[in-house]
């Protein structure tokens, strides 16, 4: 699968009326690309201090974090709000994910119709096991 096909699979299964079955297709559809190193669409900024390095950006509800993805270039444009976006290897936004206990999910598309929340319960299920940290991993767990 290349990068463009796995965004639209992620568009897809996306725009289905919202369920368990559409959620957990949606995250063996990450796992896959975790398993083959997509690209996945980030909501990102840059840091004046690290030139060219992006910071995921992510919203903050309650004290814990849900990364923010995209499932086409399309809605990373619609919805940016401020930010930037740009294109990561899924292993390493998933393998930050993992390794840090304040993220709790995921929100790709948020303020869509086709906005998909995967909470890190469900992909610990069907990805189980320790993960390593990525390039440039920063922070407590």
């Amino acid at each position: 699968m290349t990068d463009n096909e796995f965004w639209k699979r992620l568009d897809e299964i996306a725009m289905q009326p919202m369920s368990v079955d559409r959620d957990l297709r949606f995250a063996n559809i990450i796992k896959q690309g975790y398993e083959e190193n997509r690209g996945i669409l980030i909501s990102c900024f840059y840091d004046r201090k690290y030139p060219g390095m992006a910071k995921q950006s992510y919203i903050d509800m309650e004290g814990v974090r849900y990364l923010v993805c995209y499932t086409s270039k399309k809605n990373a444009k619609q919805t940016r709000a401020g930010n930037d976006w740009n294109i990561a290897p899924t292993k390493d936004i998933l393998n930050n994910f993992f390794n840090k206990d304040v993220i709790a999910g995921i929100i790709f598309n948020p303020g869509l119709k086709n906005m998909v929340l995967v909470l890190k319960p469900m992909l610990e299920a069907i990805m189980p096991g320790e993960k390593e940290k990525p390039p440039f991993f920063r922070g407590p767990k």
